[in-house]
């Protein structure tokens, strides 16, 4: 008998290794998150005149945190632009007008992303999904810094997708846009009468 059993137990073990090498190396490969806003999301209180905008990505690493597999989690944009293009049609909607940034505008607005962590715990068959971020606010007309964070979290069946993780990461920086925009001495520095 050519090959045999001692072929058959060879070719079963020659098929679990590469199965055990592709799990672990789609265990290893970052997930990639599209981070989106919430569709309704409006905070600039209404106004008219030249915002000078700059938004930050002020974190060390691009990183958004793990899933609760361990996969870390990428986001597939620039960070920094996609929440400069959610809080520039925010202003232009209540009446601004956004220009380039320059130092020494006079109504110029910097928004940095200064934390922002994702995090899974998986119990059971349920995953409490938390977003923590902080974003930091500097006006030109204002020589204070403000800090306003967020918090957000919700729980899934087994685990959330990419799309609801992506969400999720969207809330909580519109979260604190929103307490940024809430804060009485940005809105008086964006020319805003109370």
């Amino acid at each position: 008998m050519r090959g045999g059993y001692p072929e058959v137990v060879m070719r079963a073990l020659l098929g679990v290794l590469m199965l055990v090498g592709w799990m672990n190396a789609a265990a290893a490969a970052d997930m990639q998150v599209e981070v989106s806003f919430p569709a309704d999301f409006s905070a600039a209180p209404d106004g008219k005149g030249d915002v000078a905008l700059k938004v930050e990505d002020a974190r060390d690493d691009d990183q958004l945190g793990k899933s609760a597999d361990g996969e870390p989690l990428q986001p597939t944009q620039d960070l920094a632009k996609s929440l400069y293009d959610l809080i520039a049609a925010d202003l232009k909607q209540a009446g601004f007008n956004v220009v380039s940034y320059a130092p020494g505008s006079p109504q110029g607005l910097i928004i940095r992303i200064d934390s922002l962590k994702y995090s899974e715990n998986r119990n059971m068959f349920k995953t409490r999904a938390e977003v923590k971020c902080a974003l930091v606010v500097d006006m030109a007309s204002v020589d204070t810094t403000y800090t306003f964070r967020s918090s957000v979290s919700d729980e899934y069946a087994w685990k959330p997708t990419a799309d609801k993780r992506g969400a999720l990461i969207g809330k909580a920086l519109a979260g604190a846009l929103q307490a940024a925009f809430d804060e009485p001495d940005i809105d008086e520095a964006l020319g805003v009468s109370q």
